[in-house]
């Protein structure tokens, strides 16, 4: 139970549903699937509402109303299948209530002893969520039943969140712990941990324990960004999702066998080899869905990226930032599932645009051109998106054709120095288009290019909202 007007994430309730065995699947169906659709059905019902999107326009994030919350939250202690406690008063009386206490969230304040009064007589909890400041974590070797296990402090928070205990949860299935910038003490060995599916850490994590790599079940592992993961990641074949900094060359070569991988997300420093050893894994993983390679500190020309003979035709988003490619790789086109794509390129030919403008699911594009000129985007292409994102010296020399675009929403430009006060000619058939954002960069006057972007809102039949940044 979250707080509040809190925004909740859709991938989190559905991985503690998940956890709690409350996702029942036919045979042959994905659990997260499964989960998911409850999820919609919960937003179809107006149970829940949407709260924030994602770039390929699907519900991320929800929040409750205030009078379904209350409603909620008074069915739940009425079945006993959800307790809230806000002070020393409401953990009391469930201390005294006939029901033992399966699911418990604490909405915490600066008052610890709420908190030590659950040392006692919650051994039977099978779920716990701590929000809000606090200096004190109940004693977590008390709850041998817990199956979901929650942390989320305010970035504000000076907290030190000791987690040394949970070694010794052998139920526990999932543990997210949001607690930037505060420090995170994890044990030092987890082995024992052998139901744990999900591991999200976002802080200052002083250590990870090593044989995370041994754990049988975990299927998705988030470290923190400026968190390197230990040897032998690729080890773990059950891995679903991959969110982690740095890794080594030999586990990249190794995650290649991790046939059951869906989402990756590595940010690194590049070093020598790595270029290659990156295309030849994404040419292996066919079933990912979800890519994302970082270049950390500075860019890099990814040359052996147009020799992928075999890239995962299943993927959804592809998220290359800090890679420069010299032109758009022509498998691409082959990417018929893609919604949201980012790419850095120095050049950018009207053939390219149409190789990306073809890919029948692309929603969202954020694409970067270094070299000077534009190129005319012609009518029939880009059918179903909503969201471009152009950052090109070029910006002037941009037409769009009639037709096309119709179903574009948001539109970001950029200006540089040089830039001469012209604008793309054609804006005025984005006919779905309500707002315009230019970025001003390197001395170019905001007034400048207020002026010469109103006058293209001006005339536009929707009046899109501008935006100079």
């Amino acid at each position: 139970m979250y707080p509040e007007d809190q925004m909740v994430r859709r991938h989190d309730l559905v991985l503690q549903w998940i956890a709690e065995g409350l996702v029942n699947c036919s045979h042959g169906s994905d659990l997260e699937d499964t989960g998911k659709s409850y999820f919609n059905e919960l937003i179809n019902r107006s149970l829940i509402q949407p709260a924030e999107t994602s770039k390929s326009g699907e519900v991320e994030y929800c929040r409750v109303h205030d009078i379904m919350l209350d409603l909620i939250v008074s069915k739940c202690a009425d079945e006993n299948f959800t307790n809230v406690a806000y002070n020393c008063e409401d953990v009391a009386r469930m201390h005294a209530c006939e029901y033992k206490v399966r699911r418990l969230s604490l909405k915490s304040s600066t008052n610890d002893a709420t908190l030590r009064i659950v040392d006692t007589g919650m051994s039977q909890v099978r779920s716990f969520a701590q929000f809000g400041e606090s200096k004190y974590t109940p004693p977590l070797s008390l709850f041998k039943y817990l199956r979901v296990l929650v942390f989320i402090f305010p970035f504000t928070s000076s907290t030190i969140v000791d987690l040394t205990a949970i070694g010794q949860l052998f139920q526990l299935r999932y543990l997210k712990v949001s607690t930037f910038p505060s420090s995170i003490d994890l044990p030092a060995e987890v082995r024992g941990l052998v139901h744990l599916e999900t591991l999200e850490i976002s802080g200052s994590a002083r250590s990870i324990p090593s044989d995370i790599v041994c754990l049988p079940r975990l299927s998705r592992l988030i470290l923190p960004i400026h968190t390197c993961p230990p040897q032998g990641i690729s080890n773990i074949k059950s891995l679903r999702a991959l969110h982690c900094m740095n890794i080594s060359l030999e586990d990249i070569n190794g995650l290649g066998e991790l046939t059951s991988l869906r989402e990756l997300r590595i940010y690194t420093d590049v070093v020598a080899g790595e270029v290659d050893a990156l295309v030849s894994l994404i040419g292996k993983l066919h079933g990912l869905k979800y890519l994302e390679v970082r270049a950390l500190f500075s860019q890099h020309h990814c040359s052996p990226m147009y020799s992928l003979s075999n890239p995962p035709l299943h993927i959804e988003e592809l998220d290359l930032p800090g890679w420069i490619l010299k032109r758009v790789p022509t498998w691409i086109g082959d990417l018929h599932f893609l919604r949201i794509l980012n790419l850095w390129v120095d050049n950018l030919s009207n053939d390219e645009v149409h190789v990306v403008g073809k890919l029948p699911c692309l929603v969202h594009l954020d694409l970067s051109v270094f070299a000077e000129g534009g190129a005319v985007i012609c009518t029939g292409l880009f059918q179903v998106l909503k969201v471009l994102r152009l950052f090109s010296h070029g910006v002037a020399h941009m037409q769009f054709q009639i037709g096309l675009m119709p179903s574009l929403r948001q539109l970001t430009l950029e200006v540089n120095n040089g830039w001469g006060g012209g604008v793309p000619r054609g804006m005025e058939h984005l006919l779905a288009l309500d707002h315009i954002s230019v970025f001003a960069r390197h001395g170019v006057k905001h007034r400048d290019v207020e002026s010469a972007f109103r006058s293209v809102v001006d005339v536009h039949p929707r009046r899109p909202f501008l935006e100079i940044i």
